[in-house]
């Protein structure tokens, strides 16, 4: 069993949704950047700072080109300093100030509840479905069954 943020066409495994989350602007609790969500300029504005990407194939980097598709804005007009496969990574350099990236909410809940990062929340209907994944040939145990319906019925 396990958690995956992109759904798969393949009949190997099962895909049960639990949630859905939407995309943020996470950037560095830096006073530069608390001044300039304050001003609340446009989202083209912000997108002008050095952004950190995910690695093409991620879900979050196709939510994230979806929205600046959606905002007329091209990946190559970005000025991106990095291009990483680890979130975690990607988390890290924004907290040590190298620049802003869009990630789901979730990704970065916990930084921004100990004031490590910022978020500005984008205008956009996008969001991002997560899924409980597990073999199709695989008869789960009564155990697996309760704990996956334990995690689909908690409040995300």
């Amino acid at each position: 069993v396990g958690f995956i943020g992109k759904k798969e066409d393949t009949s190997k495994c099962v895909f049960l949704p639990f949630c859905r989350d939407h995309l943020v602007l996470a950037a560095p609790a830096s006073s530069y950047y608390l001044s300039l969500f304050r001003r609340n300029p446009p989202i083209t504005e912000l997108l002008k700072e050095p952004i950190i990407l995910r690695e093409q194939g991620s879900g979050t980097r196709k939510a994230a080109d979806l929205y600046l598709d959606s905002i007329g804005i091209s990946t190559d007009s970005l000025h991106v300093i990095a291009r990483t496969n680890d979130l975690e990574a990607v988390k890290q350099m924004i907290r040590n100030g190298m620049g802003i990236s869009i990630l789901s909410h979730y990704a970065v809940k916990d930084l921004q509840e100990r004031g490590q990062i910022l978020v500005h929340p984008l205008s956009s209907e996008i969001q991002r479905s997560f899924y409980i994944v597990y073999r199709s040939d695989n008869t789960l145990k009564t155990a697996f069954q309760d704990f996956i319906k334990y995690i689909r019925h908690l409040d995300f």
